[in-house]
């Protein structure tokens, strides 16, 4: 009993063990693989994001520049500010009303030979710097950031040509704080830790939120980008050697480095303007936040599939093992000769390999109650005819003869008995056959896994990451021809104000005109009003011709500003776009659902294959073994018999003296075949 008990338990722990090993096994598998997935999904996206980010992040940092310098600009074609014979007091004033209007902090005005007198009346020596070359040069420049020891600041110097007559008679030149210029890329952000900076045509770090600021720069130092060579791992390196060879070729690109043990995501690209160029990174780390909750999931999943099957595969086996326990009792009654019990009906009636091993014990115990019952009438006819076997040796042939019948319908029957034996190994394989089933459903099972996380990665990513992504540059698209309509407002303004201005001087023209008829009238009293009276017509001509060159100015911004409303159409369609493709993702995600409903369903039916197999394992090595070891015993009986049948024949003529020895050899199977319980 105790030794049933054990193996019972066995079954039960083996069945709970493997259905346990599979599901984590699965699990593991699965989680695995949509976590690896989603991250590749996510970094693929990330890096589209970083190339379009550092293209439009050019592209306003070069509209931002132009502004810089139209804004200074129009001081050079004025005339008072050109023309020689213009006090220094008058041009002073000047200055300083657009010092403050611009909120520089320097202005002044260079001669072609690089002295510059600035507002304050501080006088320099530029004829060196860069700034003058260019603007001398006929050419409107915007500079680095440097320090000036004039504010005590990092200054950024506008450089414009001074015409007057429509020939360069020096330079404009103004200077503005840097920490604006620090604001354009410290605005640019991406994700939680991203941020942008600026690299100069020497690949010098210009513009930086936390390595380059007025405090480095002032103090003479400067940092290249090439340093990051130094500190990078040498796997890295050769992506940042391709990284500084494209920005020197003015390219756009992506690329990535680890630095200190994390991995940094960068995009790229060129401010054509200036021929410096812009870096946008983000790191890993901060890309793969969103993944934490997808492996939260993925794990309590897998933690809720292992507590379903273990709970599953638990009331399974005692289920089965209830079973196998009623039969291998029987079956120990069976070996003690207890013949007085039956299989029960719900045991017979089963048609899974339990039911097929209760018929085949069933049947093994009817044929043995038959071989009792006829082996005991036949001791008692035994019996019978030793009283008169000395007398009826004939009938003591015959009786041997009927006993020699017998065994040989015995050992028919043992026969029958080796041929159910032959069916318990038939089902045999067809436990094997069922073992198949399983795992051919545990294939399919992997199939809709694969299924499932490809679907994963194509819902998570592109609903959570793409409809954030959407909205960011929808957002910056935004911002961008939000500034397009106030600098087109502002022309318009300027237009209405050049109008006045042109009406001014026509009316200041026909004044003159009027004044130098009446100063002719007056003679020789009238001769110092007519000059007079000549230099205003001259003046009103030179403010005509001015505002008609701003004119010009502005007509030119109309164009610039409607390309660029063009291009704002342009990136609205592209945003429209990608909503299109957020909307055929949702459709993706629905797909899921379905597929990993599936793969439940077929979860559970290679569960339960498993374990059918593993019960009818069990139960047909136990049915195959009893069933031998009754074999065995039948045999030897059937051996006894026919061994005492030949005796009996070979010994006839000693019956009548063996006769009392027969008499004994009759009670003592009488006696056998008592202790047989039917």
């Amino acid at each position: 009993m105790i030794k049933k008990k054990e193996t019972s338990k066995s079954i039960s722990t083996a069945l709970i063990v493997t259905v346990s090993s599979v599901i984590i096994a699965i699990s593991v598998a699965v989680s695995s693989t949509a976590y690896m997935i989603g991250k590749n999904s996510l970094m693929k996206t990330t890096h589209e994001l970083l190339l379009n980010k550092a293209v439009d992040s050019a592209s306003i940092v070069n509209e931002r520049i132009r502004n810089y310098t139209i804004s200074i600009e129009p001081l050079g074609n004025l005339e008072i500010l050109g023309n020689p014979e213009v006090s220094w007091e008058e041009k002073l004033s000047l200055l300083r009303t657009e010092k403050d209007r611009l909120k520089l902090s320097g202005i002044g005005i260079a001669d072609t030979r690089g002295n510059l007198i600035l507002d304050d009346n501080v006088e320099l020596d530029v004829h060196d710097a860069e700034y003058f070359k260019a603007s001398n040069g006929g050419n409107s420049f915007f500079s680095e950031p440097f320090y000036r020891n004039e504010s005590k600041n990092v200054d950024i110097a506008i450089s414009v040509p001074l015409k007057y007559e429509k020939t360069i008679v020096g330079s404009i030149i103004a200077f503005k704080d840097a920490d604006e210029f620090y604001k354009i890329a410290s605005d640019i952000h991406i994700g939680e830790s991203g941020f942008a900076y600026i690299l100069d045509r020497n690949i010098d770090v210009i513009s930086h939120p936390t390595v380059v600021s007025g405090a480095t720069i002032g103090n003479g130092s400067s940092i290249n980008f090439s340093s990051l060579i130094d500190r990078v791992s040498i796997d890295s390196r050769p992506s940042v050697e391709k990284v500084i060879e494209d920005i020197s070729k003015n390219k756009v690109g992506i690329s990535s480095y680890n630095e200190n043990g994390e991995t940094i995501h960068l995009g790229y690209a060129p401010i054509t303007s200036k021929n410096w160029s812009i870096v946008v990174n983000t790191t890993e780390k901060d890309i793969l936040e969103g993944l934490n909750s997808l492996k939260h999931t993925l794990l309590l999943i897998g933690a809720v599939s292992l507590g379903i099957g273990l709970v599953l595969s638990y009331f399974s086996s005692k289920k089965i093992t209830s079973r196998i326990m009623d039969i291998s009792q029987k079956t120990k009654n069976l070996s003690n000769l207890d013949l007085s019990f039956t299989i029960d009906d719900k045991s017979l009636n089963r048609k899974d390999e339990i039911g097929l091993m209760a018929r085949s014990i069933q049947r093994v115990i009817d044929s043995i109650k038959t071989f009792a019952l006829e082996t005991q009438n036949s001791s008692e006819s035994l019996a019978a005819s030793s009283e008169e076997l000395a007398a009826i040796t004939q009938e003591s042939s015959a009786v041997s003869t009927s006993i020699s019948e017998t065994a040989n319908e015995i050992s028919n029957k043992s026969q029958v008995q080796l041929e159910e034996m032959l069916n318990i190994s038939n089902m045999i394989d067809n436990i094997q056959e069922q073992f198949g089933l399983a795992l051919d459903e545990s294939n399919s099972v992997e199939d809709l896994n694969e299924k499932a996380l490809v679907s994963i990665e194509e819902g998570k990513i592109v609903v959570d990451e793409v409809t954030h992504q959407m909205s960011n540059i929808k957002s910056s698209t935004y911002r961008v021809k939000s500034s397009l309509e106030n600098i087109s407002n502002s022309s318009k303004q300027m237009d209405d104000i050049l109008v006045v201005i042109q009406g001014i001087a026509e009316q200041t023209n026909l004044l003159a005109l009027n004044a130098a008829i009446e100063a002719a009238r007056a003679g020789e009293a009238g001769r110092g009003f007519s000059v007079v009276a000549g230099e205003i017509r001259k003046l009103a001509e030179q403010t005509k011709n001015s505002t008609s060159e701003i004119g010009e100015i502005i007509t030119h911004n109309h164009d610039l500003i409607i390309g660029a409303n063009e291009n704002m159409e342009f990136s609205n369609k592209e945003v429209e776009k990608g909503i299109d493709k957020v909307n055929d993702t949702k459709k993706t995600f629905d797909y899921i659902a379905e597929v990993i409903g599936d793969m439940n369903l077929a979860m559970s039916k290679a569960i339960d294959a498993i374990g059918n197999v593993s019960n009818s394992v069990e139960e047909a090595v136990s049915s195959i073994e009893q069933s031998e070891s009754i074999s065995k015993e039948v045999t030897e009986q059937i051996h006894n018999i026919s061994k005492a049948t030949e005796e009996q024949m070979t010994s006839m003529e000693q019956i009548t003296s063996s006769t009392e020895e027969l008499a004994s050899l009759a009670d003592s199977l009488q006696g056998i075949l008592r202790n047989i319980k039917l």
